[in-house]
């Protein structure tokens, strides 16, 4: 429920409940449909405990929010976990015109003192190298599947994209060029009012040019419009409906699995930071990264530059060589 339906009156002037519940349609649309799915669980997990604890879900007490973040720590949920949890939180207060529990300095004092015991560094997944990308693009059979997990894997490198990305593409988002294709991302964690970008895929001698891998997948599969990433059963037919998120990053692991890569430390963004560590390694300046990796802000950017550069140079080379 949004904050227009909570504060909109019972009665309503005639002629106006149709233009409101048409306000709040566009209104649930504020957020990612990720982020609402995330609130949406920790709101019910932090009910399921107020009346466990015959505690008022809304509005909180701010000492049964601070015992909750206590809880959730103990369960060992992560700071960035936490955060999410008072979010959803936030997000209920605020749509019923409420008071906000984070704001009473018990809960604030709980939560710092989470973060500065546990620190906040968070676990990122593996970039994939182009060696490694290698690797696993020579081991996919040459089957329809494998295919599609060739431009898959390729394309998502190439364009830096996330998996909703990837799963998101369509035929009519993808413009073929001399040089290369042109993919648009439509809409995107850092675009949530789907201006939409463009981003150029260049194409690359050998077997590693992710333009053929994509014209492969395309004619094999017979696809001519609408989603690009497709299932493909056992029997090799083509699905439908686009790819899940989940099926990218499935496929990934299978793929790392393939050549004995650990399938614990590389994921969906493994593509996306694969592609901005590279090309940091590569001498790319933030621009031309961030050009291609749509960040929202130059911090995630460094991060990957400092990654990608970070035995480029040696403060105290031919020093300890005695």
């Amino acid at each position: 429920m949004t904050a227009l339906v909570r504060v909109a009156p019972t009665t309503l002037p005639a002629g106006l409940a149709g233009d409101v519940q048409r306000a709040a349609e566009h209104a649930a649309h504020a957020r990612s449909p990720n982020t609402r799915r995330a609130y949406a669980r920790a709101w019910e997990r932090w009910t399921a405990y107020a009346h466990e604890h015959g505690a008022r879900e809304l509005p909180a007490a701010p000492l049964v929010v601070a015992a909750y973040l206590a809880h959730l720590d103990a369960e060992g949920l992560s700071p960035a976990s936490l955060d999410v949890a008072l979010a959803a939180i936030v997000d209920q207060h605020r749509a019923a015109r409420l008071p906000l529990p984070t704001n009473d300095p018990a809960v604030r004092d709980v939560r710092a003192g989470i973060r500065a015991r546990r620190g906040t560094r968070p676990r990122s997944k593996a970039a994939l190298s182009p060696a490694e990308l290698q690797e696993m693009i020579d081991a996919l059979p040459p089957d329809i599947g494998g295919t599609r997990d060739r431009a898959l894997l390729l394309v998502g490198f190439s364009a830096a994209l996330r998996r909703s990305e990837l799963v998101a593409l369509l035929v009519e988002h993808v413009a073929w060029h001399a040089r290369g294709v042109a993919v648009l991302v439509a809409r995107s964690k850092s675009d949530q009012e789907g201006a939409g970008v463009e981003i150029p895929i260049h194409a690359a001698p050998g077997r590693l040019c992710p333009v053929v891998a994509l014209r492969a997948w395309l004619d094999a599969a017979v696809i001519t419009s609408g989603p690009v990433f497709r299932s493909v059963d056992r029997w090799g037919r083509v699905g439908r409906a686009a790819l899940s998120a989940a099926a990218v990053a499935k496929t990934i692991k299978r793929a790392a699995a393939r050549v004995g890569l650990d399938v614990h430390e590389l994921a969906g963004h493994s593509l996306r930071a694969g592609f901005a560590t590279t090309a940091a390694s590569q001498g790319a300046n933030m621009a031309e990264i961030g050009r291609i990796t749509r960040h929202a802000s130059e911090g995630m950017i460094r991060k990957y530059i400092r990654a990608g550069t970070l035995f480029d140079r040696d403060p105290l080379r031919g020093v300890l060589v005695r």
